[in-house]
């Protein structure tokens, strides 16, 4: 069943539509995200279609093995067979073998004109159509089909020497379902099957699905889809499509295929990878051999025309017919008492024809319907260097590339959600991310006093950093005061701890060392203590006694934006801060905050700083156990985003607790809501009124803290 999503309240971050490799691998990408993967048929994988008889796994859909360096993850892969360099051409009654499909055609004795035409074509090929005699045409593009389902004049010139090249039939030994099987253990529930789309509508605000599941029509809403269909799929289900996309989904043409496997027992064949058939009404016969044993699998293709023929015809007479081919060739003592099994599938669509009108003039706006929508799949994947729209590879990069773009907009949406009208300046003023409560402290009780808003500049540093957005770092650089540092919230007062959180914001995002340099010098000035070799949160006073004196806080990230940006000119400043929070480290191994309620945030600040330099590698070892240690059997640390976020961050600096960091990440991701992760207490502090009575402020974010953390640690 699909979660109840019934209405525009509860939103999907990403709604991924088809569970081919390019889906699947975006659905992988995004799955730290709110998402869904819808796949109509009871199986995904799209074009791999991977079936198995008498326990010899076999390849109806892509055969070639999948390249493993491409993948989002590393696959368990079972072992490679290698098959034969040899190729042929049957032609004129017999096979004619090879090393190459340039060696094969050779071996035909062709007469001298007809040499000089194919060195001709292995030059210029698209100049040679009209110079190609009908022979060598059709010898020519039989090798062209062997990954190519059209005819070699309807593709771009740049593909038509893939009618020369000769590939790699290796296979798995359990065939490429394996990679299917693996992507949908990772995506678990995230993927649904038998969920059919209906209809794909990119309102205002967000996508509106009506999706189909067995008897039940349901609508769920996305803030964006990814809709990795075939192009006449694509063009059915999407309700509006800007221009030029509309066009090129008019354009895309594809051809069709039928393949038929047959399994043989104890078959000795000659040694070939693949042979070519322009003389007869296959296009390509496929040899895999099997691990361990004699027995043979047959892969036998048909396409264009004749694919669509066989459409008609019973499987039982395709096989009869495929046999009576197979029989012709004089590869070895084939007879039905041999065979296996026999399996037929017909592709309507199996491979894209990459011809001019569609992919002559690409560029990225082609793959992107709407707004909040974009396509992928192996036909959008193509670029102005390499145009091939086609097979897994493609599939693949496919997903990569929307992933990026997808992500790209998210961020994006993420601050649009704090803007009206305004100008950006005015929205991120108004917009406070904290609530805070008030209390009068006096020696006999608490009394609360009221609960109020702040927070509009340091912690969107922070923000900044986990959601890089271009107007927000303008408003940051512009809330600089003339000292060139900034505050918790306007007028509130320059601090080490606030500047620094949008320094490391602007520095993450791109903001150069120049910018920032002043800024580096000014808190060296403002609240470097010589002394102590440490920093202060404040200048010399404060409204309490406490605020005064060196800070840990102060000193570990401020000491980590001097050693990250100019580390040689700060020197001696680094060395000492170093120095200080060695010193000032817990007996159990963690570092106290003065005014942040999380222990392991604190202990970030000095991790990151400490782990550039290896005389510090004991005092973090006792940090590491610590850590390790206080992990609790949820998998979090105290049951909080931010606690559970920062010290994830802390392991991943120092390179351990893999499985520690998977088990809090997997916490981390079962506390999302539909609107990001709850706040959290970010900060207290208090103000001294007199020596009888103080105001304790308690700061609780609202949830766009807690969720930058979040965001942070499951990103890496």
């Amino acid at each position: 069943m699909l979660p109840p999503v019934k209405s525009q309240k509860a939103v999907y971050d990403v709604v991924i539509v088809g569970g081919g490799l390019a889906g699947l691998t975006a659905g992988y990408l995004l799955k730290d995200l709110n998402i869904l993967v819808l796949e109509k048929e009871a199986q995904a994988g799209g074009r791999i279609l991977s079936h198995s008889a008498h326990g010899i796994p076999y390849d109806l859909g892509a055969v070639f093995a999948y390249n493993q360096d491409n993948l989002p993850f590393k696959v368990n892969s079972s072992a490679l067979i290698r098959e034969s360099e040899q190729i042929g051409i049957f032609y004129g009654g017999q096979v004619h073998y090879g090393s190459s499909p340039i060696d094969c055609l050779k071996k035909l004795e062709l007469e001298p004109n007809y040499l000089q035409q194919l060195e001709n074509f292995q030059i210029q090929p698209a100049q040679e159509k009209e110079g190609l005699s009908d022979k060598l045409y059709t010898l020519i593009n039989a090798f062209f089909q062997v990954i190519h389902p059209g005819d070699i004049w309807d593709y771009l010139p740049s593909l038509q020497q893939d009618a020369l090249r000769k590939f790699s039939t290796d296979h798995y030994e359990t065939s490429n379902g394996e990679l299917i099987e693996q992507f949908q253990s990772n995506l678990g529930s995230i993927l649904k099957l038998n969920t059919k789309v209906i209809e794909i509508i990119d309102k205002q605000t967000c996508v509106k699905l009506i999706i189909e599941t067995g008897d039940d029509i349901d609508t769920l809403w996305a803030k964006t889809v990814i809709l990795t269909t075939p192009a006449p799929i694509a063009l059915s289900l999407l309700k509006s499509i800007q221009e030029p996309c509309q066009s090129f989904l008019q354009s895309v043409q594809y051809g069709r295929g039928t393949v038929v496997a047959i399994g043989f027992k104890n078959l000795e064949l000659t040694s070939f990878a693949y042979l070519v058939t322009p003389d007869l009404p296959s296009a390509t016969i496929i040899q895999h051999n099997i691990q361990h044993n004699s027995n043979k699998v047959l892969l036998v293709y048909y396409v264009g025309k004749v694919s669509a023929q066989l459409e008609a015809i019973p499987n039982q007479q395709i096989i009869q017919q495929t046999l009576g081919i197979l029989q012709q060739l004089g590869i070895g003592d084939i007879s039905e008492d041999k065979v296996l099994f026999t399996d037929v599938h017909h592709w309507p669509m199996v491979g894209t024809i990459i011809s001019e009108d569609s992919y002559g003039k690409w560029k990225q706006q082609l793959s992107h319907p709407s707004r909040r929508v974009w396509l992928a799949g192996d036909y959008v994947f193509a670029n102005t260097e390499q145009i091939i729209p086609y097979g897994m590879e493609a599939a693949i990069l496919s997903g990569k590339q929307v992933v990026k773009k997808v992500k790209q907009y998210l961020n994006k949406e993420f601050f649009a959600e704090l803007i009206t009208k305004k100008t950006p300046s005015e929205q991120f003023k108004s917009n406070f991310l904290i609530y805070t409560s008030i209390y009068q402290l006096s020696s006999d009780k608490p009394v609360f006093l009221e609960n109020k808003e702040e927070g509009n500049i340091a912690f969107y540093g922070l923000m900044l950093q986990a959601h890089p957005d271009k107007t927000l770092q303008t408003y940051l650089l512009n809330q600089a005061t003339t000292e060139h540092l900034w505050e918790y919230q306007i007028d509130y007062g320059i601090t080490a701890d606030d500047s620094a959180l949008v320094i490391e914001g602007l520095m993450e995002t791109g903001v150069s060392d120049q910018v920032l340099m002043p800024s580096l010098k000014k808190l060296v000035e403002c609240f470097y203590d010589s002394e102590q070799g440490a920093f202060r949160t404040i200048r010399k006073q404060g409204r309490a006694v406490y605020w005064q004196g060196s800070s840990i806080d102060a000193t570990a990230q401020v000491g980590y934006l001097l050693h990250r940006i100019a580390p040689d000119q700060f020197q001696s400043e680094i060395s000492a801060c170093t120095r200080y929070l060695q010193q000032n480290q817990s007996e159990q191994g963690y570092w106290q905050s003065r005014w942040f309620p999380s222990v392991m945030l604190t202990t970030y600040y000095v991790i990151r700083l400490l782990w550039f330099f290896p005389q510090y590698q004991k005092t973090l070892k006792k940090t590491r156990n610590y850590i390790l240690r206080t992990q609790t059997d949820n998998g979090s640390w105290g049951n909080s985003i931010i606690e559970t976020a920062t010290a994830i961050l802390a392991l991943q600096t120092m390179n351990v607790g893999a499985s520690a960091q998977t088990e809090a990440k997997q916490w981390i991701l079962s506390q999302k809501t539909d609107q990001g992760w709850r706040g959290e207490p970010v900060l207290y502090y208090w103000y001294e009124i007199n020596p009888e009575k103080k105001l304790f402020f308690h700061c609780m974010d609202k949830g766009k803290i807690t969720t930058a953390w979040a965001t942070l640690a499951l990103n890496g």
